[in-house]
């Protein structure tokens, strides 16, 4: 028997959801959780006691804002869904745009935070972001994140809730 191997994100997201599509949500919630702790931690906010706090967090950072944070918020909700659900028909395309759009958050944390690392001058003091060149900020913003972003999560979680009504109802 030959076990399968994924060696890129789109046959690894494949594999796990074909398999076990509650363990890929699982999977990219926990790596979302991280990015969002690395986040959280650099800008020396103080340690958030829930993950509503992160989210508040995030929603002041003047680049993400409370768009990002609530296509965080909605990923949770849908993570915990699956989680602590007794049954939760989580379907493999399901999974695979969780996983997608949990990706496309963790990329733009991770751009955000590289964004911050190079604001500290050399003794790891914060300068002002205002004191950069305005083509660097330009070309280093996240992108993905805001409005565009928000509807695209929302148009996803939307999709998810209303094939889970509909399987619920047995028309699917």
């Amino acid at each position: 028997m030959e076990v399968p191997f994924a060696t890129n994100f789109n046959d690894y997201v494949a594999l796990m959801a074909a398999n076990s599509p509650h363990a890929l949500v699982m999977d990219w919630w926990r790596r979302l959780d991280l990015a969002l702790r690395d986040y959280v931690a650099l800008r020396q906010v103080v340690r958030p006691r829930n993950r509503r706090a992160m989210e508040e967090a995030v929603s002041l950072d003047r680049v993400l804002g409370p768009g990002f944070a609530d296509c965080i918020r909605r990923l949770r909700l849908l993570r915990n869904q699956v989680a602590h659900e007794p049954i939760y028909h989580q379907s493999s395309e399901d999974a695979t745009g969780y996983a997608r759009h949990a990706f496309t958050l963790i990329a733009a944390l991770g751009r955000r935070v590289s964004r911050l690392e190079g604001i500290h001058d050399r003794t790891g003091n914060p300068t002002l972001e205002g004191n950069h060149d305005r083509k660097q900020g330009i070309a280093t913003r996240a992108k993905g994140t805001g409005r565009e972003l928000r509807n695209t999560t929302v148009g996803f979680v939307r999709s998810v809730e209303g094939r889970k009504r509909l399987r619920q109802k047995g028309a699917v």
